[in-house]
């Protein structure tokens, strides 16, 4: 399981600590990708990093012009609605009247909870409420308070950015994917996926901070390899969850952007950097599909 929390750290919190990591050297590329379609549309493929710390910005020069030039931006999903329903995705990760994650987990595991439990008072979150909680969303709370230590949050997260950009500059957006979908990604798990997800995330805690800064030393120097071996290696210790997670979703994605290269608008396509690395990426899918896909 160890390699899910990686996918996580991908899609939730490939976060930014720019301020550790120092600058970006001059000659550095960026998990940006261009392709051209044959109409003469456009589309740029963003790396994204989901949390950051506000000293991240300025994004860099290639990343502001492909945004420029674009048209309308597409994100994995609506942002607008996912924020909407935040509420509802917690309610998803509620057990039902008569069960708890006392009597869900094995007792080994639910001590490391109780111990580990007072490092999410502030969020708010004691024992009583934990104990309401399905094991992927426990977990997600473990996740959260590292990623709080470290000063990333999503507000100012890369798809943050660009969604209230593009609101400001009057550009359409539209998402990959339903809001539906992305809700329902962490609880359609299987309780031993969860279990194993939950006990993973208790056992890195400590290494959270140096994980980020090693994804975020990559991404700012947009070195794919890097990132690929970071987040998405071990893929063989648990294929089902690595295809749930990234390689399916790539797959979905793939014929709408091809649809988005038949179109007349330039687009940006921001998605987490994780699904733009590796054999199984989206960048990956397009070359063999024959197009040419260059990195910025």
């Amino acid at each position: 399981m160890k390699r899910f929390n990686r996918i996580a750290a991908g899609l939730l919190a490939a976060g930014s600590l720019a301020s550790a990591s120092g600058a970006v050297a001059q000659d550095a590329r960026t998990l940006l990708y261009r392709v051209e379609g044959a109409s003469g549309a456009t589309v740029y493929m963003l790396g994204s990093i989901h949390l950051l710390s506000p000293d991240a910005y300025p994004l860099p020069a290639p990343v502001q012009t492909a945004y420029a030039d674009a048209e309308r931006v597409v994100f994995e999903t609506s942002l607008d609605s996912l924020m909407a329903r935040q509420q509802e995705m917690a309610m998803r990760g509620m057990y039902p009247q008569g069960k708890s994650l006392r009597g869900e987990i094995p007792a080994d595991l639910y001590a490391q909870v109780e111990a580990a439990a007072p490092a999410l008072a502030a969020l708010g979150l004691s024992m009583p409420i934990l104990d309401r909680m399905e094991p992927w969303l426990v977990a997600l709370m473990f996740q959260s308070v590292e990623w709080q230590k470290a000063g990333l949050t999503p507000e100012h997260g890369v798809d943050m950015h660009f969604s209230g950009r593009a609101k400001q500059d009057g550009k359409p957006t539209g998402g990959l994917e339903s809001v539906e979908f992305q809700l329902g990604m962490f609880d359609g798990m299987t309780p031993d996926a969860q279990i194993g997800f939950l006990r993973q995330s208790l056992e890195e805690a400590p290494q959270t901070a140096e994980q980020m800064r090693q994804i975020v030393a990559a991404w700012r120097a947009g070195d794919a390899a890097r990132i690929d071996a970071i987040m998405n290696e071990s893929m063989d210790e648990s294929p089902a969850l690595y295809a749930r997670m990234l390689t399916d979703r790539n797959a979905a994605w793939v014929p709408q952007i091809e649809q988005m290269l038949r179109g007349g608008d330039d687009v940006l396509v921001v998605v987490g950097a994780a699904h733009l690395v590796g054999e199984q990426s989206v960048v990956k899918m397009l070359r063999d599909r024959g197009y040419t896909v260059d990195q910025l």
